[in-house]
């Protein structure tokens, strides 16, 4: 990748510089991010960079907000930043609200949505038409303490999957952000209904970087007439090409990502990543990073980092 391909908040060999620039930037990607540093930075799987980014990320925004409680005692105005939806808000949407709004996500990787008519026995509330095929998918919301049972999985499976469309699903799936029970997953596989789950409406949500106000024109424009939300969709940004390659319901890269609500593990209640095959990045300027940060290359290349990012934003 040449200098002038790379992304105008990175700074070569200065991670710092970039973490501070990535924090001043709310229009740049968390996984465009990790991609920029395991490549030219560090030397580590996927999920330690991204651990190592989100506690920069996180460290940044707390010496932000000492200086907006600073700035409030001085009189000084203070900035506001965009709030972005994330799992906690979808459980507060209903069905339609939910399809409509994952439609809206999802199509922002590629291809377009319908929402067909609820009613009878049509067990899908939402469809995803991509370039080469069609993902069927019912949506469920509800509390987390109310996971999808075996008896929700049977609805899709006895009922109406293809409604009238002039493409028939070639995929069907359930998402929820309420998570599976064990019953409804085993259902599930054997009926070849994928499952997706928090971890997959994290990292959807992430990419798409959905704020509030436009979640609520959205859901304005629902019940007006399609110009206003063609409109609403218009002004939407663009998922860089680099996020977009990874496919969102295929890949399992990073953790926690796999079609089926894998990628992540349970063992006596710990959660466990299963590991990625990737092929190694050069070496980075600050040593090599690893999955457990106590068999990191470079001991001290993590805390490092930490360290210098004090000194850059005292």
């Amino acid at each position: 990748m040449s200098r002038h391909e790379l992304p105008s908040w990175y700074e070569p060999d200065d991670v710092s510089e970039s973490m501070q620039n990535v924090a001043d930037n709310s229009d740049v990607y968390l996984e465009e991010v990790v991609d920029i540093l395991q490549y030219h930075e560090f030397d580590a799987p996927r999920d330690r960079i991204r651990e190592l980014v989100e506690t920069a990320r996180d460290q940044i925004s707390d010496l932000h907000s000492d200086s907006e409680a600073q700035s409030e005692v001085t009189g000084e105005p203070r900035s506001l930043e965009p709030r972005f939806v994330d799992v906690t808000d979808v459980g507060y949407l209903d069905t339609q609200d939910f399809a409509l709004v994952l439609g809206v996500v999802l199509s922002r990787y590629e291809g377009s949505f319908t929402v067909p008519e609820v009613g009878g026995d049509v067990a899908v509330d939402l469809l995803w038409n991509r370039q080469h095929t069609t993902v069927a998918l019912r949506t469920i919301s509800r509390p987390p303490e109310m996971p999808v049972e075996e008896a929700d999985v049977q609805f899709v499976v006895r009922g109406d999957t293809d409604p009238d469309t002039s493409r028939s699903p070639s995929r069907l799936g359930i998402v929820s952000n309420a998570g599976f029970t064990n019953d409804a997953r085993d259902l599930a596989t054997a009926n070849d209904i994928e499952l997706f789950g928090e971890d997959h409406l994290e990292r959807w949500l992430a990419d798409t970087m959905l704020t509030h106000e436009t979640l609520g024109a959205l859901l304005e424009s629902e019940d007006s007439d399609t110009s206003e939300f063609e409109d609403v969709l218009a002004d939407l940004q663009t998922i860089p090409g680099i996020v977009r390659e990874r496919d969102p319901i295929g890949d399992v890269t990073p953790p926690g990502w796999s079609i089926n609500g894998g990628g992540d593990t349970t063992v006596s209640g710990v959660k466990q990543r299963m590991p990625v095959a990737e092929d190694p990045p050069s070496p980075g300027t600050h040593g090599e990073l690893y999955a457990d940060p106590s068999e990191d290359g470079d001991f001290g290349a993590f805390d490092r980092f930490v360290h210098e990012l004090q000194e850059d934003t005292e």
